[in-house]
């Protein structure tokens, strides 16, 4: 009887250590296993949602005439013109009759890139629209004019094909401390005007 019970002790023993041993690794295999599977599902899922987006975003391209399209790109280029820009401008200015007395461009400014690298996968709603990250160019003029000028230099510049927003607008009637020549040579009625605009594109190459 007692040999009976030893036996089956080590019987009991042996079969944990065989589990231990053989059938856990096994185990272990079939959850990463299944974890592939389950991560190749959702991936496949991802692919499919983004399909949809990019589908839905050509759709909405195809929706376009072509004259819009190219109404568009003289809105927010491609890329930046910015020999055209200031030829517009200089445009308007001929138009005004008015002499242009500085015009200079800064250099485009693109957004920062992120150059973190994000591991985990986002999927984009079919309802969400992307944001279009634009660069854009600050140019800087000054002219002498009255305040009728200036008011149909504002709106010329609105009607411009190529979009320019003004960011500064700075006006002066009399010199200044510091002995402007601009400023001095102002005749009575008329006004020193600077003004800061700005023109957008979608890429800086």
């Amino acid at each position: 009887m007692r040999y009976t019970l030893i036996t089956q002790l080590v019987l009991v023993t042996l079969s944990i250590v065989l589990i231990l041993t053989f059938l856990k690794p096994a185990f272990a295999d079939i959850k990463g296993k299944h974890d592939d599977l389950f991560l190749y599902k959702d991936t496949v899922a991802q692919v499919e949602e983004l399909n949809k987006t990019l589908q839905g975003l050509v759709a909405t391209k195809n929706a376009f005439s072509e004259k819009d399209l190219q109404t568009l790109n003289l809105f927010i280029p491609e890329r930046i013109d910015s020999i055209k820009v200031m030829r517009d401008i200089e445009s308007i200015f001929e138009i005004l009759e008015r002499p242009l007395l500085s015009l200079t461009a800064a250099e485009i400014v693109a957004p920062a890139q992120n150059t973190e690298i994000e591991y985990e996968s986002a999927v984009v709603s079919p309802e969400v629209v992307p944001v279009v990250k634009t660069v854009h160019q600050d140019y800087t003029l000054a002219f002498i004019g009255s305040y009728s000028d200036m008011k149909k230099l504002l709106e010329m510049l609105e009607r411009n094909e190529t979009l320019l927003e003004v960011l500064e607008l700075s006006i002066r009637a009399t010199p200044d401390e510091a002995g402007d020549t601009i400023t001095q040579n102002v005749p009575e009625g008329l006004f020193s005007v600077s003004i800061t605009l700005r023109t957008f594109g979608l890429s800086a190459l």
